[in-house]
């Protein structure tokens, strides 16, 4: 209203601005009334509106012109069409929520109709449907309440929604109560069966809650889908809560049934939300369990329920209210004793009912936990009753089965036969089973077929005598005896010797085996004990091994002699397990023997020829390998094991090599393979390798003619690590082609790896080898090993390299020497050496604590050099205290100075070195080329230094060097 009287507002500002006559246009503010307001509210606009054109007359000057008034009586008439055409929307809109809301009323007393029983026998359900409200708009309240074969079963419930939606959903819960209610067996299976019914009818938020009860004689059965507790009144009203809250139908509940005893004078009150939602004006609730307490104190229910109506009506005053419904049981008078019994019920047909239907409590609960499907049939073969088990197992309805002739649930071919064991049993009315002597078969709803077991049995009931079957699906009965008969064929034709005994030895079965390979009949051997098939001196043995049976035990492949009956002895492989009953007790044993003298035989001649054949193998392999020589000045300790697989051999060596001036040689390699091609190249190439470092090559340069070696090997690859220890200089020249890292460990104990670069693998190709020098402090140890020593299936060879670098830190810091400290390293990473799938190699090799003493000078190229190296050699001979060499030294020392002189370049270097077994001299040039012995014309003046030196010196040689040549040679004390 405001908006319409606005516009005319704004109309009549706009007359007096402008001055254009716009009192016709006033209209608009009562046409926009009419279509959205009520009749009074547009009668107000238009009272708005006409004073607003006489005030824009006056303001215009013009309101005794005829035109205004014209367009006045206009605007008066369009203000009365408006309030007519208000009037008339108004009534419409009326009238069609009169109709709808009648539609409401119909539907709802269609859906919730007010039920009021007397059910004779056990129970009475007094029920009063009231509708507080003539007016009331919402629904969904559910009452209902049906006698069924298990008892008399009610529902009450609300169901979630307005109008006519939710009468719709209600009618529909009412409906499937009434229809699953004379069929479910227990609650439970009926709210699930409601819930599967109504769940696709309701919305994402739309559910239904609701009380589910069955009456027993002297207690009712309850099931709680989240809806009020019912309110049980006895010596006080309290509710009926369960013990564990369920969802509401619609939402996936899990219903559970829990039960209370309702004896004589004892009611519930069961209610809809309509009780609990109840306000007063000021909305003050309705206190339901101390009105409900008043009011149930009345003898008869329907008072009862009169009053309790009538106490909300005062409370809410009867203001429009939602829908209710209430219902009131109790048991009768006649109900039992002291209210804890009920009177017997007699079967007979219910009202409604189609079929014959036995109701007596004692046998409903047979029916419902007999472990068997039965079917109770009348004398001319018509189903009258069955259980879920007989529906699960023959996969019908209950629905469909009742009615039909019981043949119908056997094959064809045995439907004759079982009419005829039907009217004999006519004559015989006990029980007994049909059939026995026969394999009878069911029929289930798809057509398959399986075997069962059928026992009949009389009913008597007051209409006469009913038949109760039996039927027991006995498939897995028959596939066990199936199996039994095909594992009593598979172990007499075994081709094992199978017997069973008991747990005194005595023997109870013997199979066609143990008659071949003993020599007894079965006739002989049952009932005789087992010690007669093992040796005079093996009779301690089946007693340990019965022992072992009774205690439980199993024995597997248990290798011993038995006896034939001819005296003959055999081996065999016994496997032996107690057998036991369906209580777990060990009542017996069953024995498995099988002959195994000739795999013996033949096993003793393998592995015989295996270990010859080893043994030539590792016999080639450590003659290829060799002995590697003590070496002076460095102490060293190695072990090598050879594979426990295939022949034992592989391509793992290691060499110790002595070079001039105390310096030493360490080679290691490891030929990818096994067997004796692999320690066939392992030969060749540790030979190659040896005769190379001989030759004082630098370690790069070995590892490039190695190449060109491994080269010529088809499809070979090799590891390799060779390293050039000076234990004068403290150094090592290392250089490894694809080996594993060497190991340092400090006098100290502390392990680490040398920062050697690791180039590509012999055999891959021409590529650059690096070489890199490394200082070795006094009295460390380098450890250099082959893949075998810590390589492991599945582990991580960085882990195992750290796994090696502990146990040599706790090998060096415990072990007095290096031979224990290999045998302590070898224990802590080969817990079984005899276990080992790759040869092993490890070689750990010691500094000198002390430095070797050595003495240098560096001289002129120059003849004034040859007495002054002489002179330096003497006074350093002298202070050795090795004065007996100093005459053969000093000649030969002028030999190699005179040519160094003559055919080199300086500055010459003189060094000596003090070793454990003499002296070594070395003098150095820049010549790079390597002199060779001649043999001197009787003419010449030269040509004799280098004949002497090789006379004079226990040892002597060359060696290039990166700027020059290094000739050395040997002197022993």
């Amino acid at each position: 209203m405001p908006a319409s009287a606005g516009v005319c507002l704004l109309i009549a500002v706009l007359d007096a601005l402008i001055g254009v006559q716009l009192v016709a246009l006033l209209v608009i503010g009562p046409l926009l009334a009419c279509t959205r307001l009520s009749v009074r509210h547009t009668v107000l606009v238009c009272c708005w509106a006409v004073p607003l054109g006489v005030a824009t007359g006056l303001a215009g000057g013009t309101l005794l012109t005829a035109a205004f008034v014209l367009r006045w009586c206009g605007l008066l008439a369009g203000c009365a069409l408006t309030v007519y055409v208000a009037w008339h929307r108004t009534a419409s809109e009326r009238a069609l929520k009169s109709l709808v809301h009648k539609a409401v009323r119909a539907a709802r007393e269609r859906g919730l109709r007010p039920v009021s029983l007397h059910l004779d026998g056990t129970h009475v359900c007094a029920v009063r449907y009231r509708r507080l409200a003539q007016q009331a708009r919402r629904g969904g309240g559910l009452c209902d309440v049906a006698r069924t074969p298990f008892g008399v079963r009610i529902i009450v419930g609300d169901v979630q929604g307005d109008g006519p939606d939710a009468m719709r959903l209600t009618a529909a819960a009412g409906a499937g109560f009434r229809e699953l209610a004379r069929t479910a067996e227990d609650l439970p299976g009926l709210a699930a069966a409601l819930d599967a019914q109504l769940a696709p009818q309701l919305g994402p938020e739309g559910c239904v809650t609701a009380v589910l009860a069955e009456f027993a004689p002297g207690e009712v059965r309850l099931v709680n889908c989240g809806h009020p507790a019912p309110l049980h009144s006895g010596h006080g009203v309290a509710p009926l809560e369960p013990a564990v809250a369920t969802r509401p139908l619609g939402r996936q509940p899990e219903p559970r049934q829990y039960r209370c005893h309702l004896r004589t004078g004892e009611r519930l009150l069961f209610y809809t939300a309509g009780l609990t939602e109840a306000r007063d004006p000021k909305g003050a609730p309705f206190p339901v369990l101390r009105e409900a307490t008043a009011a149930l104190g009345v003898p008869s229910a329907e008072e009862a329920l009169d009053s309790l109506c009538t106490r909300l009506l005062l409370h809410t005053g009867q203001r429009p209210d939602p829908g209710l419904s209430l219902m009131l049981c109790q048991p009768t008078a006649t109900a039992g004793a002291n209210g804890s019994g009920a009177a017997p019920l007699r079967p007979g047909p219910l009202p409604g009912a189609g079929q014959h239907e036995v109701r007596d409590g004692w046998f409903r609960t047979l029916m419902k936990t007999a472990p068997d499907a039965t079917v109770i049939v009348d004398v001319t073969g018509a189903i009258q009753l069955v259980n879920a088990q007989a529906e699960i197992l023959f996969g019908y309805q209950r629905t469909e089965l009742l009615g039909r002739p019981v043949e119908s649930l056997v094959p064809e071919r045995f439907r004759s036969l079982h009419v005829l064991h039907r009217h004999g049993y006519a004559d015989n009315r006990q029980v007994c089973p049909v059939g026995a002597e026969l394999d009878l078969y069911g029929l289930r709803r798809d057509g398959t077929e399986f075997p069962v077991e059928i026992s009949i049995g009389p009913i008597e009931t007051t209409d006469g005598t009913l038949v109760a079957v039996a039927v027991r699906d006995v498939t897995d009965r028959k596939s066990a005896e199936e199996r039994i008969v095909g594992l009593a064929d598979l172990v007499e034709s075994s081709h094992d010797a199978i017997l069973a005994k008991t747990l005194d030895g005595r023997i109870t079965y013997w199979n066609a085996a143990a008659q071949r390979l003993y020599g007894y009949t079965p006739e002989e051997a049952i009932g005789a004990h087992v010690s007669m098939l093992a040796p005079p001196d093996r009779a301690d043995e089946i007693d340990e091994l019965l022992g072992r049976l009774r205690r439980g035990e199993k024995v597997e492949h248990f290798e011993t002699l038995r006896i034939t009956r001819e005296g003959r002895r055999i081996d065999v492989d016994l496997t032996l397990w107690p057998t036991r009953s369906l209580d777990g007790r060990i009542t017996g044993a069953c024995a498995i023997a099988r002959d195994v003298t000739e795999h013996n035989r033949a096993t003793a001649e393998l592995t015989a020829l295996y270990e010859q054949q080893r043994h030539v193998a590792l016999t080639l392999q450590r003659s290829l390998m060799g002995t590697p020589p003590e070496v002076a000045g460095l102490h060293t300790a190695h072990r090598y094991l050879p594979a426990t697989q295939g022949a034992g051999v592989g391509g793992d060596w290691f060499d110790l090599v002595p070079l001039d001036a105390g310096r030493v040689g360490v080679l290691i390699g490891d030929v990818m393979g096994r067997g004796l091609e692999a320690a066939a190249v392992m030969g060749q190439l540790r030979a190659a390798a040896h005769a190379l470092a001989k030759s004082g090559m630098e370690p790069r340069q070995l590892m490039h003619t190695m190449e060109a070696v491994v080269a010529d090997l088809p499809d070979q690859f090799v590891t390799c690590c060779y390293l050039e220890i000076d234990p004068e200089a403290g150094q090592a020249d290392i250089c490894s082609a694809g080996h594993l890292p060497v190991l340092l460990a400090t006098p100290d104990a502390e392990v680490s790896t040398l920062p050697v670069p690791v180039n590509m693998p012999l055999g891959v190709g021409m590529t650059r080898h690096e070489q890199v020098t490394v200082p070795l402090p006094p009295g460390a140890t380098l450890a250099v090993y082959t893949d075998g020593l810590i390589e492991t299936p599945g582990c991580d060879i960085e882990a195992r390299i750290d796994a090696l670098a502990r146990t040599l830190a706790g090998a060096f810091a415990t072990a007095p020497g290096l031979e224990e400290a290999a045998d302590g390293v070898l224990a802590g990473l080969l817990p079984d050496p005899d276990g080992c799938d790759d040869d092993v190699t490890l070689l750990l090799a010691r500094m000198p604590s002390v430095p070797l003493r050595t003495a240098g000078r560096e001289l002129d190229a120059a003849p004034a050099a040859v007495s002054a190296g002489r002179a330096f050699l003497a006074a350093a001979l002298d202070a050795w205290q090795l004065a007996g060499l100093t005459d053969d030294a000093q000649l030969l020392t002028s030999e190699l100075l005179t040519n160094a002189v003559q055919h080199g370049t300086g500055p010459v270097g003189l060094r000596l070195c003090r070793t454990e077994s003499g002296l070594t001299v070395e003098v150095t040039d820049r010549n790079p080329h390597l002199p060779h012995p001649r043999t001197a014309g009787t003419g010449d003046e030269s040509g004799r230094g280098l004949t002497l030196v090789e006379a004079l010196a226990d040892s002597w040689g060359t060696r290039p060097a990166e700027d020059g040549k290094t000739v050395w040679f040997t002197l022993r004390e």
